[in-house]
């Protein structure tokens, strides 16, 4: 009787390995070396295997059948996949070349729909590539009707895309201002590879704005294509007029078998979906546009292109010309998103029970001369919010936000009532409650306190005394801000922020900083320990020039010089 071959323990071992993945706990360490990869070398192997036992005689010639059976059959199935997609594209193609639309962007706009299935970023890649000034991308955000308690929100229905000179870029990011109004550009590079591309002097760039005349929408859904031949997607595509009339294009993305078996097999973490999931299959080729030339949207984009007769047009082949483009339209876009968020403000000012996020007055901060003349109104509608309870806490943070960005000399002025009105609405600790209930004080106006002197000192003293964490951290960046008149309380800030719970978070930070600027070096260099070179480096990198000498404008978290 002839024995087993030995060329079958590659797939017991496969089988094992398999079996060890089904287990999160052996699974996650498997997963770690790319265990589910393992069976591309195992599985071929053994057949490999098998067929020299065979050919050298040590078993039954008949086992040759198994290997001729893997690999040629593997072989044919490879080949109608290919096939197979060949056959998809061309019938793609075939359909789409009966269905077009003339667009002419002189008579209207181009807008991709909310959500367009693989046409993500398609608007900076249409003005880059075809003779288009403008393309909209429509957002979901912003059309849903506000709450009874909730503001206007300030999140625009449509983004535009353009591209003009790189002085757009310079002038986008010149302040914060256009980044709170949701405006961003950045540089047209030429060359594929990202690390030599050269810079042509042209920024594409995006801003908040509805189109302004009839557009033509484009929508895009996906369906998947899961099968042993092919995977990947099939994107239908629906382009609509202003009349409403439309057309229906398919594209997407599929891809054939690999010409080699590549079984895979193993478990691994799906994080979006927490779970356990295993599964057994073959590699697939990299995916290939259908209808199109290129994988992940690009098919799709072309596919919409020339259904259009859009002008094929390459950004750098138009420099002289796009440099020169109109960007009259970014001139207005501060005008109306601070009008937005002042009307917002307003709002609250006269209602503090309505809930206002960070988003709702994004721009504010940054602009202390609009938000002067409304100081003593914040500070009641913050003082209402407070004593409004949980419900309205997040509005009276931002109002603090605010409150925080006010100019010197009218927070010097307000400083006594800023500091009353945080007192009064304290919240108190229930009589059989453990847990003590925090106060809900800004970062900002923590630290900013420290511009009060000596009669903020109670307040931010047990702010960061009794708080932990972010909360503790801003209040002791006020004391470094208050300098002198807190700098008794140095020892017992160095023995707060080297205590266990706080080794490694902002307050540590936070009290290097305040230490050195207090003159109380030693405490300071205590914190990091003679052992800690990380914590000493890292503290030179983000205080560049730090000493008793310092300004208070180097009491933050995050200062550059």
């Amino acid at each position: 009787m002839r024995r087993l071959p030995w060329s079958l323990s590659w797939f017991a071992l496969t089988g094992v390995v398999f079996l060890l993945q089904l287990f999160p706990f052996t699974g996650i360490f498997l997963m770690l070396v790319a265990a589910p990869y393992w069976s591309i070398l195992t599985v071929n192997a053994g057949f490999v295997s098998l067929a020299f036992e065979a050919g050298l005689g040590s078993i039954s010639r008949v086992w040759l059948l198994v290997p001729a059976v893997w690999f040629g059959g593997y072989a044919i199935a490879a080949e109608m996949s290919t096939r197979a997609f060949d056959r998809l594209d061309a019938e793609v193609r075939a359909e789409n070349a009966l269905r077009s639309m003339p667009f002419d962007p002189s008579r209207a706009d181009l807008v991709i729909a909310a959500n367009a299935d693989d046409l993500g970023g398609a608007a900076a890649r249409l003005v880059a590539n075809y003779r288009l000034p403008v393309v909209y991308t429509e957002h979901n955000r912003g059309r849903r009707t506000p709450r009874a308690n909730e503001l206007p929100s300030l999140e625009a229905q449509f983004t535009a895309q353009r591209i003009a000179g790189a002085d757009v870029c310079k002038r986008l990011r010149s302040g914060s201002r256009y980044r709170a109004a949701r405006a961003s550009g950045s540089a047209v590079r030429e060359g594929a590879n990202y690390r030599t591309a050269v810079d042509t002097g042209l920024c594409s760039y995006s801003m908040p704005e509805a189109p302004s005349r009839a557009f033509v929408r484009v929508e895009a859904k996906g369906q998947r294509l899961a099968s042993f031949m092919l995977s990947g997607k099939v994107v239908g595509i629906t382009i609509t007029a202003p009349d409403g009339e439309h057309i229906a294009l398919r594209s997407g993305q599929v891809a054939p078998l690999m010409r080699w078996p590549m079984p895979v097999m193993g478990c691994a973490l799906n994080s979006g979906a927490p779970s356990w999931q295993c599964s057994a299959g073959f590699m697939k080729q990299r995916p290939k546009g259908l209808g199109g030339s290129g994988a992940w949207g690009a098919a799709t984009i072309e596919v919409v292109a020339r259904a259009l007769g859009l002008e094929g047009s390459p950004a750098v082949d138009r420099r002289d010309e796009l440099a020169g483009a109109d960007t009259s339209a970014v001139d207005g876009l501060l005008e109306r998103h601070e009008g937005a968020a002042l009307a917002n403000l307003q709002r609250v000012l006269e209602d503090p029970t309505l809930r206002a996020t960070v988003h709702d007055l994004a721009g504010l901060a940054e602009r202390p001369e609009l938000l002067a003349p409304r100081a003593d109104a914040m500070l009641a509608a913050m003082s209402a919010a407070l004593v409004h309870g949980k419900g309205s806490s997040e509005t009276a943070r931002n109002l603090q936000r605010l409150i925080a960005a006010l100019p010197a000399a009218v927070f010097s002025r307000v400083g006594e009532d800023v500091i009353r009105r945080l007192e009064d609405g304290r919240p108190q600790t229930a009589a059989k409650s453990r847990r003590p209930v925090r106060e809900r004080i800004d970062g900002a106006l923590a630290t900013r306190l420290g511009d009060l002197g000596a009669d903020a000192l109670p307040l931010l003293e047990r702010l960061a005394f009794e708080h932990r964490g972010e909360s503790a951290a801003y209040a002791i960046l006020g004391l470094c801000r208050m300098g002198a008149p807190a700098a008794n309380l140095a020892d017992r800030l160095a023995a707060h922020a080297g205590a266990d719970g706080n080794t490694r978070s902002d307050v540590r930070a936070a009290a290097y900083v305040t230490l050195v600027r207090w003159g109380r070096t030693d405490l300071a260099e205590a914190l990091s320990g003679p052992e800690d070179a990380s914590n000493r480096r890292n503290y030179a990198r983000r205080w560049p020039g730090l000493s008793p000498a310092s300004g208070p404008q180097i009491c933050t978290l995050r200062y550059r010089a």
